[in-house]
């Protein structure tokens, strides 16, 4: 199971032990969904949802949206895998992985390559991450992680409007506290 599962669906997926998922990681103003680290491998994750139909050509997107995902996350990856390098003297390779949702999805049984970049329905993450065997041992797994958690967006707490209390909002109050 993920460490820390993301919040979109696509990455609610059990992938075993090991894994790390960081939500948002913004390297010189290019955005990265989530960050996949675990005993496979590191994985920049742009997630899509989509209702338009994708269209693909053997491995090829016709779509120019697709496309323009392709170039950001092959983007994310390369910016990703310089600064693990130069900054915290890691040395690994980075996988762009573009996972895709919704009824717009291309109807792919597996996991394929398209312009150099990973791509994948949600639902077949698992295998996505295990079509590139590479073995990170646990150290690394946990350096890398941790390196990654530190180029990670801060979380915004969401603010909380509060009403005038009353004793019905007394109890809803006290229950978004305890959610927080």
């Amino acid at each position: 199971m993920l460490e820390r599962v993301a919040s979109r669906p696509t990455l609610d997926t059990p992938l075993g032990g090991g894994w790390h998922c960081v939500d948002r990681v913004t390297i010189a103003g290019c955005a990265i969904d989530q960050v996949l680290v675990g005993p496979g491998g590191v994985f920049a994750v742009e997630t899509k949802w989509t209702n338009e139909p994708l269209h693909l050509t053997d491995t090829f997107f016709d779509d120019h949206a697709a496309r323009r995902s392709l170039a950001h996350i092959r983007e994310g990856a390369a910016r990703l895998g310089l600064e693990l390098r130069s900054a915290h003297g890691l040395r690994c390779e980075v996988t762009p992985l573009l996972l895709l949702s919704g009824p717009g999805k291309p109807a792919i049984e597996a996991a394929l390559y398209s312009e150099g970049v990973l791509v994948a329905p949600g639902q077949l993450l698992p295998h996505a991450i295990t079509m590139r065997p590479r073995s990170l041992v646990a150290l690394d797994v946990q350096a890398i992680a941790a390196a990654v958690c530190r180029l990670a967006e801060p979380q915004v707490p969401v603010p909380v409007q509060v009403q005038p209390a009353t004793p019905d909002r007394r109890a809803h109050q006290r229950d978004l506290v305890h959610a927080c």
